[in-house]
């Protein structure tokens, strides 16, 4: 099957960062470049703007991406980021079905929106090919495959919308937030990540990427920065179990 990937961002505002803006121009040119040397690779970006409810519109890519039986990798890139453009292509080329990148939070002490996943006996986290296992990583920086979407869509509870051109259309909510097992409100991309593993899907993250996340300032870091964080509760955490 040919690779056709869809780029998609929620885009509240109508308007996207700098550092968003530029990443998208060099990575349109890498991907314009790769289709025109091969001849079986096709992209497009797709954005879906004005909304504040940012796990129904991402469920509304998912349906859109759908709708196209061509469409083999939907790429979620959020409109406050930077990235280097050719980590798109490597995605593009690895087999893992659900990838992302960690981005540092808009916060000045240096954190992370992902847990990693460790081996419960040694505390080691579980690493593969310059890749660690997650079992939660955020939505904006994140290529999936096209069978785990198939896979969990029909699992999402349906939803009508009226849409800008006047027609009402059904959804289903893939992506959700609230309340989850353990009491505490979750994001969508946490519900989705638990969804996915749920149903058989390993989420890996690639902590080499320097991103930048547009707040009131840029934030800037690459995930490596603070994986000897991560290890290090991992392992206490394997020593309290024992």
């Amino acid at each position: 099957m040919k690779q056709c990937v869809i780029l998609a961002t929620p885009c509240l505002n109508h308007a996207v960062a700098l550092e968003f803006l530029r990443s998208a121009v060099a990575t349109t040119h890498l991907l314009s470049n790769r289709f025109l040397a091969d001849g079986d690779f096709g992209f497009s970006w797709q954005q879906r703007a004005g909304d504040c409810f940012v796990a129904k519109v991402r469920s509304k890519l998912v349906g859109e991406f759908l709708d196209n039986p061509h469409a083999t990798d939907l790429f979620f890139i959020d409109d406050d980021l930077g990235w280097p453009p050719e980590k798109v292509l490597e995605f593009l080329d690895r087999p893992e079905p659900i990838l992302a990148g960690a981005y540092p939070k808009r916060s000045d002490t240096l954190d992370w929106p992902v847990s990693l996943l460790s081996d419960a006996a040694t505390g080691e986290l579980i690493e593969d090919q310059g890749l660690i296992a997650a079992d939660l990583a955020a939505t904006g920086f994140m290529r999936i495959k096209r069978a785990v979407l198939e896979a969990l869509y029909p699992l999402g509870p349906v939803f009508r919308e009226r849409e800008a051109d006047g027609v009402e259309r059904q959804w289903r909510a893939v992506f959700n937030s609230g309340p989850a097992d353990d009491g505490q409100w979750w994001g969508e991309d946490y519900h989705f990540c638990n969804l996915a593993r749920a149903n058989g899907f390993d989420i890996w993250v690639d902590p080499s990427i320097e991103f930048h996340h547009r707040g009131q300032k840029r934030y800037t870091g690459t995930l490596a920065q603070s994986l000897d964080q991560f290890r290090a509760r991992a392992r206490q955490a394997a020593r309290s179990a024992a």
